[in-house]
């Protein structure tokens, strides 16, 4: 498959996102889960240049009739500079940022002996986009994130962003972590810990996510790992046991202000 044959495919499935947006006004994460599913793994068959080629190539031959005198060769969006992520303004909504703030890692609220599967002892790299230089960029810590409110002892959600050197390492670094996870989520069931993944987006955000969920049947809360993926740029939402889940907030208030 030709550059400019995926870069079109691939359009369409992002013109597909903001149509499904369009239609679900105000639909929550939930919904828009379960749609997302089909989607994904097109956009995957589509990277890999497999067996949608001809397929692709009908569509792509209707988008050139129709736009006979526009560019094929569209320039890939530039990473963005790790100072521009520390520098980006963005807050959410009825909720306080500690920028010098970090939240728990998976071995500190589990036990560092439940969690000592490799795919398991991983989850806490992906939490801080950590890993895999050869994909570019730098993670950078934005801190934590709270509900004034104040929820049981004080649980955090710590925030992380990176901007890979392009889409298609950043897609590569989350397929990974789903891949990484499902294998902890084998050996977990070992130690009696509950590991759950899904795929997620949020309606009128662009991109797709990986949700991680680690769960002790035997104790109160949840442990979760949400990386969302738009374009180059990823970010992170670990939300500690106890604490208000502010990973959607999050994830939207950190793209709006992206887009500017």
């Amino acid at each position: 498959m030709t550059d400019d044959l995926r870069s079109m495919l691939l359009d369409s499935l992002d013109k597909e996102s903001r149509r499904f947006a369009a239609e679900h006004p105000g639909a929550e994460a939930p919904l828009y889960e379960r749609a997302i599913a089909p989607r994904r793994a097109a956009r995957r068959a589509l990277e890999a240049g497999g067996a949608l080629v001809v397929a692709g190539a009908v569509a792509v031959g209707a988008f050139v009739v129709a736009h006979t005198g526009a560019s094929l060769e569209p320039s890939p969006p530039a990473a963005t500079p790790t100072s521009a992520l520390l520098a980006r303004d963005w807050a959410v909504l009825g909720a306080d940022v500690d920028p010098d703030g970090t939240a728990a890692d998976l071995a500190d609220v589990w036990g560092s002996v439940r969690v000592d599967a490799p795919a398991c002892a991983a989850l806490d790299t992906y939490a801080g986009l950590a890993g895999r230089a050869e994909l570019g960029g730098e993670p950078v810590s934005l801190g934590t994130v709270a509900s004034p409110s104040g929820s049981a002892d004080d649980a955090l959600n710590g925030v992380h962003a990176r901007s890979f050197a392009t889409a298609d390492d950043a897609t590569s670094y989350l397929d990974e972590l789903a891949s990484t996870a499902a294998r902890c989520a084998e050996a977990a069931a070992r130690t009696g810990l509950d590991v759950t993944v899904a795929d997620v987006g949020i309606a009128a955000t662009a991109g797709t996510g990986v949700r991680i969920d680690v769960t002790d049947p035997g104790a109160e809360g949840t442990w979760r790992l949400w990386v969302h993926v738009q374009g180059s740029e990823a970010v992170a939402v670990v939300t500690e046991p106890h604490a208000d889940d502010l990973g959607a907030q999050v994830i939207r208030a950190w793209f709006t202000a992206a887009a500017g």
